[in-house]
C-alpha cells in the first residue's frame, strides 16, 4: 500500500478512536527512533492552525476539520532549537538534501515507505517527515470548493479531474519541486522563501510584485512540470479515502469561524 493511501487511513482511525498500537488518542506514531516518535497529531475540534487561516467570513465551511501536527519526536533541526519545536518545510529540506539521495526522495513521493527507502534512521527520519509534510498538505489545502475541510487556497497543483489523468498531478508535487530545486541548485537557490510567520515555506513570489507561477523562471519551472511524466502516484484525496473523509464531514459541525454570510 502506498503511503498516501495508508497515512489518511490512519487518520481516519484516529478519528474514529481506533484501539490501536499506532494510535493514543489524537497521536498517530508511525515509528520510533532514538530521537523518539515520527507520525502525526490530529488537531481535533478545530484547535490547528489552518482551522483559523484566513479571516472571519472568509473561512471555509469546515475549514481545517482534518488539520494534522507533524510529530519528528525530539530531533534537533537546527541550532539552539526551543523546547516544543516545530518543523519547517526548509528544516525538512536541508536535511534530505544533505542525508539523502535524489532517487531516494523520489522513491517516497510516490509513495513507498521512508522505512523501507532510507538505510539508517537519519535518513529514514528525514524521508518520513517529508512524506508527513507532503500529506498534511494534500488534506488541508486547496481551493476549498469542492472539500469543505480545505483551506481555500488556488494552487497550480490540485489534482487534475479528467479521466486518464488523475495520476499525473498531485498537491505534494509543490514540495517535491522545490526539494528537487534544492538539489540542483542548494537549499539557499530555492526560489522563493517566504518572510514572516511563514518563513520556513517556499512559494512562486507575490502575484501583485511582479511574482506568481506565471513570472516564475522557466529553468525553475522545469523542476515541477517534469514531475507529470514519473509515474508519482494518486493524490492523496483519491478513491475511498475521499469516501472515509467525506463520511466524518457530513456529519460533522462547521467551524465556528464560519460565516454563511
Amino acid at each position: 500500500m502506498s503511503i498516501f493511501e495508508m497515512l489518511p487511513k490512519k487518520l481516519i482511525a484516529v478519528y474514529h478512536e481506533q484501539d490501536s498500537e499506532d494510535i493514543d488518542g489524537n497521536i498517530f506514531t508511525w515509528f520510533e527512533t532514538s530521537n523518539g516518535g515520527f507520525g502525526f497529531r490530529f488537531m481535533r475540534d478545530y484547535s490547528g492552525k489552518v482551522a483559523s487561516e484566513g479571516r472571519r467570513g472568509n473561512v471555509n465551511r469546515q475549514q481545517g476539520l482534518f488539520d494534522i501536527q507533524v510529530v519528528t519526536g525530539n530531533k534537533i533541526w537546527k541550532e539552539n532549537q526551543s523546547e516544543g519545536y516545530k518543523v519547517t518545510h526548509r528544516d525538512c529540506f536541508k536535511s534530505v538534501i544533505d542525508n539523502c539521495t535524489i532517487e531516494q526522495v523520489i522513491q517516497v513521493w510516490k509513495g513507498e515507505s521512508p522505512l523501507d527507502v532510507g538505510t539508517n534512521d537519519n535518513q529514514k527520519e528525514s524521508l518520513a517527515t517529508m512524506a508527513l509534510l507532503m500529506f498534511e498538505q494534500e488534506i488541508n489545502y486547496g481551493d476549498g470548493n469542492k472539500y469543505s475541510w480545505q483551506y481555500n487556497r488556488q494552487s497550480k497543483f490540485k489534482p487534475y479531474t479528467r479521466k486518464g489523468m488523475e495520476d499525473k498531478r498531485r498537491p505534494r508535487d509543490m514540495i517535491m519541486g522545490f526539494i528537487c530545486q534544492g538539489f540542483s541548485h542548494g537549499i539557499d537557490g530555492i526560489k522563493y522563501q517566504m518572510t514572516g510567520k511563514r518563513a520556513g515555506t517556499y512559494w512562486f513570489g507575490n502575484p501583485f510584485d511582479g511574482g506568481g507561477w506565471g513570472k516564475y523562471p522557466d529553468d525553475l519551472k522545469k523542476f515541477f512540470l517534469e514531475l507529470q511524466e514519473m509515474e508519482g502516484g494518486y493524490p492523496v484525496i483519491h478513491g475511498e479515502v475521499v469516501d472515509g473523509l467525506q463520511y466524518i464531514a457530513d456529519n460533522e459541525d462547521d467551524n465556528p469561524m464560519h460565516d454563511p454570510n
